[in-house]
């Protein structure tokens, strides 16, 4: 192994497509334009004896490789033991990637114990081979959809691109969908985006996710479940509630402790009035219903369609009685 080759990576993120872009590019560094024969496994099941013999195989009946591991943070002890043991004697004709993609938690990654305390680890780490990314985040996703729109031609029209970045789901996925959507609406020549584009993103499948929120905040029951049954996907629809209302309540707590949060103009006094009235216990209450409703669906104990009937009945009554 030259000196100046990692022998094997580990890469630390939540994010699909920005871990998928990483990689795309390490891999093919160490292709340098060969043809390497690149293999994929996954760990939500156990490593079988072909991925042990690509790791491990080296000499004239082995041929130059990639191997590329997406979720390995599921395998349990036992296997990182073995793949650590393998890795004190890296193969040439080998380039392991080992993707990490669990949540970071207060800017660091939730990392099962019996990784970082691995030889391996701990090697790669003084050696440089771990890439590092938290995500995006409500802070970072501005800069992010900056660069990706000028990649892409696309201009932001005045007040445009902030509306889009308090709207859109701090991922990069999410990101690419609707800047792919408005380079369509665009068309050809100058690609410029409007207000009226952002606001026309916001649809998810049949139901306005923001909408919804609205209706809730308002304690508008009738307007909120006129809203919700316009959605022929509730799982899609509970998914994404729950991920959009944890923000809203973390975007809450931060304007009760007077943090700068960003806030599109036209609902600024709205939410800060509301989570004022709420008060820091509401938002606590609110997040634990939040929590909860996933949990139900999550250990079977409720469906999605019951999990969010639950959720928008207590919410609604929190909004409209506190």
């Amino acid at each position: 192994m030259p000196a100046d080759k990692p022998g094997f990576n580990f890469l630390l993120c939540p994010d699909s497509l920005l871990l998928r872009t990483r990689l795309r590019h390490m891999a093919s560094t160490t292709a340098g334009g060969n043809a390497w024969e690149e293999y994929v496994y996954w760990g939500d099941e156990e490593p079988q004896a072909a991925f042990w013999d690509n790791l491990t195989l080296c000499g004239m009946v082995a041929t130059d490789r990639v191997l590329i591991v997406r979720q390995a943070h599921q395998w349990p002890a036992t296997v990182w033991k073995k793949i650590s043991q393998a890795l004190a004697r890296p193969s040439a004709q080998c380039r392991p990637f080992f993707c990490l993609e669990m949540k970071w938690e207060k800017g660091k990654p939730k990392l099962p114990a019996h990784i970082s305390k691995l030889r391996c680890f701990a090697y790669a780490d003084s050696h440089s081979w771990i890439w590092r990314h938290p995500g995006l985040t409500e802070h970072s996703v501005g800069k992010y959809v900056r660069d990706r729109a000028g990649e892409l031609e696309l201009e932001f029209a005045a007040d445009a691109l902030k509306q889009f970045c308090v709207s859109v789901l701090p991922d990069a996925s999410a990101v690419e969908t609707e800047l792919q959507k408005f380079a369509l609406l665009c068309g050809a020549g100058r690609k410029k985006v409007t207000t009226d584009m952002v606001s026309a993103s916001a649809l998810s499948l049949e139901c306005n996710i923001f909408a919804c929120i609205r209706h809730m905040e308002e304690g508008n029951a009738l307007a909120l479940w006129k809203e919700m049954a316009r959605s022929t996907d509730s799982d899609n629809l509970f998914f994404r509630l729950l991920v959009f209302l944890e923000r809203e309540m973390r975007l809450f707590w931060n304007i009760l402790a007077g943090e700068d949060v960003r806030l599109y103009p036209a609902e600024s006094a709205f939410k800060r009035a509301l989570a004022r009235r709420i008060g820091f216990c509401g938002v606590a209450e609110g997040m634990v219903r939040v929590m909860e409703a996933e949990w139900q669906v999550k250990n079977g104990a409720r469906t999605t369609e019951q999990s969010l009937a639950f959720l928008v009945v207590q919410l609604t009554d929190l909004f409209r009685n506190t």
